[in-house]
């Protein structure tokens, strides 16, 4: 296997979740020494490390810079330009950031994000949709198989060997 999680590339959950979440799709390696970062809540620390969803260090970069220039939350930022669906978080907003640099190489889909639609409940069986449109010049890493066992040491999880950190900031 040339990345711990190429296996898990091609496995239906990934194929539907790429499908659904990102455009201009490009399969990507992310080599050691590479910094990720991934926006969570704390209500699901199980996903810290495991999530599929990240992004890299330029990306996140241009999230906290367009965050500063509009004096807004960096979690508030990454709602609005990675298009994340509050539902996705039990309806509450990201509030910590996971940093992680990776110590074995992985294999990632790249891509554009879509807009997403949210569904609120606004009275019985009535439903406000939402469009959530994402900054198009953002890009997102989609990471399958960070939560299942590495195929070298099967008492760790691929995020254990592979990631150095990893490091949370609760914001």
């Amino acid at each position: 296997m040339e990345t711990l999680n190429e296996y898990f590339m091609h496995s239906p959950k990934s194929k539907s979740d790429i499908k659904n979440g990102l455009t201009a799709v490009s399969k990507t390696i992310l080599f050691p020494g590479i910094v990720i970062y991934r926006f969570a809540n704390t209500q699901r620390p199980d996903l810290y490390n495991t999530g599929s969803w990240w992004v890299s260090f330029s990306p996140f970069e241009s999230l906290k810079n367009y965050s500063e220039s509009r004096q807004q939350s960096l979690a508030i930022t990454a709602h609005q330009c990675l298009a994340i669906d509050p539902q996705w978080s039990n309806g509450k907003k990201v509030n910590v950031l996971v940093k992680a640099q990776i110590k074995q190489k992985l294999s990632a889909w790249s891509g554009t994000p879509k807009t997403q639609v949210s569904k609120i409940l606004v009275g019985f069986n009535k439903y406000l949709t939402l469009p959530l449109k994402p900054h198009r010049n953002i890009t997102q890493l989609y990471i399958p198989g960070l939560g299942e066992p590495d195929p070298n040491d099967s008492n760790r999880k691929i995020w254990e060997s592979a990631f150095i950190g990893p490091w949370r900031i609760y914001i």
